[in-house]
């Protein structure tokens, strides 16, 4: 994608089929106003080297204004990937109902109120690792910091946080996304 696509109306979502790879062309490949839907099922899919943006109308937290840059609804297997994502008028990325085989590196999450949507749903399984990302100007649901180069780290959630080791969420829960348990993997000198 060499071109910025703007959406209409804002907060339209591009519904994304499997084994596809959507990938930017140097920093020209834009989504403005809009995301990506992955759906139940939906597999093998790479997004890469985009900015996502601008879906944020003066609104946050609204049932009218759900706009994420990216959505997944029992997708697996999908890669997200060296991506600029900010300023969407609810989460950046929502890894949502039985999404598994997930993983988020290096990207950059900013100038959003809520960074990373995992769960909210019944008897959900996902395994999702979130590596090397920066994250700025985020209120809420960022994932907890970590240090390196330690085999094992201490984890606090920050507001502002860069991500320096890969860290793993996998829950197997009833109800309300709780007994998270966090494993952050560091590299072997």
């Amino acid at each position: 994608m060499a071109a910025a696509i703007t959406m209409s109306p804002v907060g339209k979502e591009i519904k994304v089929a499997s084994d596809k790879t959507i990938v930017g062309s140097g920093t020209s490949g834009h989504i403005v106003g809009g995301g990506f839907f992955l759906g139940e099922g939906v597999h093998n899919v790479i997004i890469r080297n985009l900015t996502i943006r601008d879906a944020y109308q003066g609104i946050w937290n609204d049932k009218d204004h759900d706009y994420d840059a990216v959505q997944m609804d029992g997708a697996h297997h999908v890669w997200i990937d060296h991506n600029d994502l900010r300023n969407m008028a609810d989460g950046l990325i929502d890894v949502r109902k039985d999404s598994t085989n997930v993983t988020v590196s290096w990207n950059e999450l900013s100038n959003n109120n809520k960074t990373f949507g995992i769960g909210w749903t019944e008897n959900l399984v996902t395994d999702i690792t979130v590596h090397h990302n920066w994250f700025r100007e985020t209120e809420q649901r960022n994932p907890p910091r970590t240090t390196a180069p330690t085999r094992t780290s201490t984890t606090t959630s920050s507001r502002t946080s860069r991500t320096p080791a890969s860290t793993r969420r996998t829950a197997t829960t009833r109800g309300a996304p709780r007994g998270w348990s966090w494993r952050t993997a560091t590299s072997r000198a």
